[in-house]
């Protein structure tokens, strides 16, 4: 474990999320969570595992 003044440790999954919502999250509406969960599996099997 890191120190807390040393916020890189984050960075990874901070860009994750940030690539999620730039490209998937904020281009859509979801009806339901279980809609919303499936299109981000889909995301993450099909586009953002092939990079």
């Amino acid at each position: 474990m890191s120190r807390q003044e040393e916020s890189w440790n984050n960075a990874p999954t901070e860009s994750i999320f940030r690539i999620l919502k730039k490209e998937l999250i904020h281009h859509k509406q979801y009806e339901t969570r279980v809609v919303a969960r499936k299109s981000l599996i889909k995301y993450i099997e099909a586009f953002y595992n092939t990079i």
